[in-house]
């Protein structure tokens, strides 16, 4: 299974796809006995980091009107809900997209959240639009779409099967 999303569907792919466990075969519930891991992950312009100091998504008012999602003690829960927290050797192949004019969720998060891929060994790839912001149109969105069909071509079939050329 691979998963995608975009901004804060792709912060909730990220929560998802690092945080899976193999299963626990002494769990008394069937479900806890079976991996909730996936295959690969695809995020978009994805929030990573939502402690106060990555100074990124956090809304310019409290509480906030246009982000209801981001009124909650960051003190206490930033970590917990940071993708960049649970970043691990056994996680997923990643592949993140992010634009670099993006004043939602700045291009920082995304080399941020590479970085620690990295520096733990996950396969993970970075792709940035130069002149995008926090959504991808035009060619941009086409570019994008390609690169996560490949990804998922990749990482779940083993085969490259789109044509990057188009």
């Amino acid at each position: 299974i691979g998963i995608y999303g975009n901004s804060s569907g792709g912060h909730l792919a990220l929560m998802l796809g690092l945080t899976g466990d193999p299963g626990d075969p002494t769990a008394e519930e069937d479900v806890l006995r079976v991996s909730n891991r996936v295959a690969a992950i695809v995020a978009y312009y994805a929030p990573s980091d939502l402690d106060p100091g990555a100074e990124s998504v956090l809304p310019p008012e409290r509480p906030s009107t246009r982000y209801p999602a981001l009124n909650f003690d960051y003190a206490k829960y930033a970590k917990e809900v940071s993708p960049i927290t649970y970043v691990s050797p056994d996680d997923p192949p990643t592949l993140l997209l992010h634009g670099d004019r993006d004043a939602t969720v700045p291009i920082k998060e995304g080399h941020a959240l590479h970085g620690a891929f990295r520096r733990r060994g996950v396969i993970a790839n970075l792709i940035v639009f130069a002149g995008a912001g926090h959504s991808f149109q035009g060619e941009d969105a086409r570019r994008a779409t390609i690169a996560m069909a490949d990804w998922f071509s990749k990482h779940l079939t083993g085969k490259k099967v789109v044509d990057l050329s188009r």
